[in-house]
């Protein structure tokens, strides 16, 4: 949460105060938050075949964004590594939530926490998950299309998404 908001002032610096295009701190962000949640559920999963499989994904984005920063266009959302961070991140949630389901670690997990937290995570990479992944085209060829989408629906899965895990976080302050 604070990284997002973190970013959101610095890119309304950018684009407001600078007038400078904000995607490059867009694109940094995604990196961020991708390696930040994934290190979230290296901590969180237990199977062993997740935790070296984690690292990879980790070192995959990382790869990828040296990449990125260096030999593409920087002015667009890159649609790969939004489409690979839902990707990522889903199969993750999934895979916590099976492992909740199957151990029964907790009694009720509506008061479990990160129930909330994974939850808001799985709603808003999976409703994301096309608009991600045809960002590129539709800033190439629908600029207005995507910029409604994106202020739409994107905004929509955000307030969802804050207000799950303000959920989760009360469920800490509960337990």
């Amino acid at each position: 949460i604070l990284l997002s908001i973190f970013t959101d002032l610095l890119c309304g610096v950018f684009s407001l105060k600078l007038n400078v295009s904000n995607l490059i701190l867009l694109n940094i962000y995604i990196v961020l938050e991708t390696i930040l949640l994934l290190v979230i559920y290296f901590i969180i999963i237990k199977s062993h075949i997740w935790k070296l499989i984690i690292p990879i994904l980790i070192g995959f984005f990382i790869f990828y964004t040296l990449c990125f920063l260096n030999f593409k266009n920087i002015k667009t959302l890159d649609s790969i590594l939004l489409t690979s961070e839902s990707l990522s991140v889903t199969t993750l949630s999934i895979i916590y939530f099976h492992n909740l389901l199957k151990y029964h670690e907790h009694k009720n997990i509506l008061s479990f926490p990160f129930f909330w937290i994974n939850t808001a995570v799985m709603f808003y990479f999976v409703g994301n998950l096309f608009l991600h992944l045809f960002s590129s085209y539709l800033q190439e060829h629908a600029l207005f299309a995507f910029y409604e989408l994106w202020g739409l629906w994107h905004s929509l899965l955000n307030i969802l998404f804050y207000s799950l895990i303000s959920i989760g976080f009360w469920q800490i302050k509960q337990t």
